[in-house]
């Protein structure tokens, strides 16, 4: 019994910690959102991702680095408790939680491979200049542009393509794909799901995933335009006109989150093309962009992660934090006994 209240308490007390930690940041974006309009979009893609993941990161880092300790040092082995239903309820959701989160992850590493495996099975290798990833023209009846896979992506073309765009063209759409994969958009898009699926009832996750699928498109977009200046600009966004009019009308979604498609129904075109020839009019008159505010907003997340192991661990420290951890999970257990 004494383990099992240990792991029922650690459960409850994540679960908690992650509800509570997405509110706040569902209510904070709502309140910053306006201001970061402001910003560039890979720090406003950057921003959401940080909203999204450290609620959970937070909430993991607490259990793991304090309530556990507490609980394991104060806690006396023979104490004569038992699991309360509520207790044991909070705790059933919470571990529902990580078994979808550990299943869903699963299905999605096994999709990954089924649709690297298919897609390599009608490849030829593509010799691109400039693209440090492995690319290979396909067989495709869709106009497919993509990179599969986290740790070792691969770039697809649809050999339909090449008669239908020009090499600037080309050259633009493979330019995007590697804005996701210097930004390890198909990484992050595989954590923000499992966040999402280790609390399946967050405030406004959907919705923060949503728009930062959206902001990750255009920085991307952004991305090819930067390397290529205006030029590059126009022709991603002939490019993106191009291919949208090849889309079945019911448009395609990847069935994995480790696969990111230059046209895959989550951004709006007409305003990607939109923010392109502005883009585009904004280099030819040479207008400077905000570089410091992009890179500083760009590692939002890691300096959060960062904030968030090195307070832990020095409350981790601190025997007065234990102790009074300790004696709230007390009250806690009793309470839901």
């Amino acid at each position: 019994m004494y383990y099992l209240i240990g792991i029922c308490v650690s459960l409850a007390a994540f679960c908690a910690a992650n509800w509570l930690g997405s509110l706040v940041a569902a209510g904070a974006w709502r309140i910053i959102r306006p201001l970061a309009r402001r910003l560039p979009p890979a720090a406003r893609a950057d921003l959401i991702f940080a909203l999204r993941t450290v609620p959970s990161a937070l909430a993991l880092a607490c259990v793991a680095t304090l309530l556990l300790p507490a609980y394991f040092t104060y806690e006396p082995a023979h104490a004569e408790e038992a699991v309360g239903f509520k207790l044991a309820l909070v705790a059933l959701i919470s571990a529902t939680g990580f078994a979808l989160a550990a299943w869903r992850a699963a299905v999605s590493l096994v999709a990954t491979r089924r649709i690297r495996r298919s897609l390599m099975r009608r490849a030829t290798p593509l010799d691109l200049q400039g693209v440090a990833i492995p690319a290979f023209s396909v067989e495709h009846q869709l106009p497919l542009v993509a990179v599969v896979g986290c740790m070792r992506p691969r770039l697809f073309v649809a050999r339909q393509l090449f008669d239908v765009l020009g090499a600037d063209e080309i050259a633009a759409a493979v330019a995007h794909e590697l804005g996701h994969v210097s930004a390890r958009d198909n990484f992050k898009r595989t954590l923000m799901h499992i966040c999402r699926d280790v609390l399946p009832l967050a405030p406004c996750a959907r919705r923060l995933e949503r728009e930062w699928s959206a902001e990750t498109e255009s920085a991307a977009d952004e991305f090819a335009a930067r390397a290529g200046g205006a030029p590059a600009a126009i022709s991603l966004a002939s490019t993106l006109v191009k291919i949208a009019r090849l889309m079945p009308e019911t448009g395609v979604q990847a069935t994995s989150a480790a696969v990111a498609m230059l046209v895959d129904g989550e951004a709006g075109v007409a305003e990607r093309v939109d923010r392109l020839l502005a883009f585009a009019d904004a280099a030819a008159a040479k207008t400077p962009e905000r570089a410091h505010t992009r890179n500083v907003v760009r590692h939002a997340a890691t300096l959060s992660y960062l904030v968030i192991f090195l307070s832990t661990l020095l409350l981790a420290t601190q025997h007065v934090v234990t102790r009074s951890l300790y004696a709230a999970l007390e009250h806690v257990v009793s309470a839901l006994s």
